[in-house]
Formats: structure tokens, C-alpha cells, sequence
């Protein structure tokens, strides 16, 4: 029998493939969230990763240079095939996992608790169940999830789309 956090983890474990930054070039900046949260750490001045570090570590974070949001544009060509060919793995699972008894459940949740009409424009059926949030997929809380119908679920996720470009 699978524990509640089976898809959870098997999604981690291929997401996990994805290739980890060993690059040595590496500066302390500091970052502004959408939120408004203020955080530093190293930033690879290659690939663009960072890690948060506590702010508490640094003596001075207002002096530190700014995150390079460039520098994580400017990946290169490779790295992001790589990322690809690790995902389709994750989506392999995530597929099985749209298919589970699981997510059925939660789906059902969902739909009575909308009560069937779209939550994002409020007017049409809601006939699918949107993730807001794939960090807690496969043990994700009903708060993750959001009833929509089909155009609106098409035009989120096209601005997902066009966000991650």
C-alpha cells in the first residue's frame, strides 16, 4: 500500500535528475522576491542558480551587487536540454498520478468545494482542477488547487508559459 507522501516523493526523486550547479564562480548578492522578500546568497555566475542563505551572514547585505536575473536568462543551450530530458521523466510520473485513485480524491474536493463553477472567472463550469503550485504535488493541500474551466485553465497556464520563457 502506498503512504501518503508515495507520488510526492517518486515526483522529487525525478525532479531530482535535473543537472546540480558545480560551477565554482559563485557571488554572494542579494535578491528581491515578487513579494517584496528581501534575501542574499550565492548566485553561480554561470548557470544563474541560487541558494538563500540567512541574511544574519552577512554583515552588510544593502552593499552586496544585485541578483542577475541576465545571467539566468543567459543559460546556455545545453543546460536547458538537459533540464528538459530530466522533466519528461517527472511528467511521466505526474501523468500516472493524474491517473491515481489519490488525485481522483482530491479532484472531487476540489469541484464540491467551488461547487462546480470555474474560481477564476466565476461564471463558466469548472471542469478541470489547476495546480497553483507543483511543490506539493502528489500530497498537495486543497489550498494548492483551483477548479477552472477550460478556457480559463488554457489562458493560465499560457501565461505560465510565456512567464517561464
Amino acid at each position: 500500500m502506498k503512504d501518503k507522501f508515495y507520488w510526492f516523493r517518486l515526483m522529487n526523486d525525478a525532479h531530482d535528475l535535473l543537472p546540480e550547479c558545480d560551477h565554482p564562480e559563485r557571488v554572494i548578492v542579494q535578491r528581491t522576491y515578487k513579494n517584496g522578500a528581501q534575501v542574499v546568497g550565492p548566485q553561480c555566475q554561470v548557470c544563474g542558480q541560487f541558494t538563500a542563505i540567512k541574511k544574519s551572514t552577512v554583515e552588510d547585505p544593502n552593499s552586496l551587487p544585485r541578483y542577475s536575473l541576465q545571467i539566468k536568462e543567459e543559460r546556455s543551450q545545453e543546460l536547458r536540454e538537459a533540464g528538459r530530458r530530466s522533466l519528461k521523466g517527472w511528467w511521466e510520473i505526474y501523468a500516472q498520478y493524474l491517473n491515481s485513485d489519490e488525485w481522483k480524491s482530491r479532484r472531487v474536493q476540489v469541484m464540491a468545494r467551488c461547487l462546480g463553477i470555474c474560481e477564476a472567472c466565476n461564471i463558466c463550469d469548472a471542469v478541470e482542477v489547476h495546480h497553483l503550485t507543483y511543490d506539493h504535488v502528489g500530497c498537495e493541500p486543497l489550498f494548492d488547487l483551483v477548479g477552472l474551466c477550460v478556457g480559463c485553465h488554457e489562458g493560465i497556464t499560457d501565461m505560465d508559459k510565456e512567464k517561464s520563457r
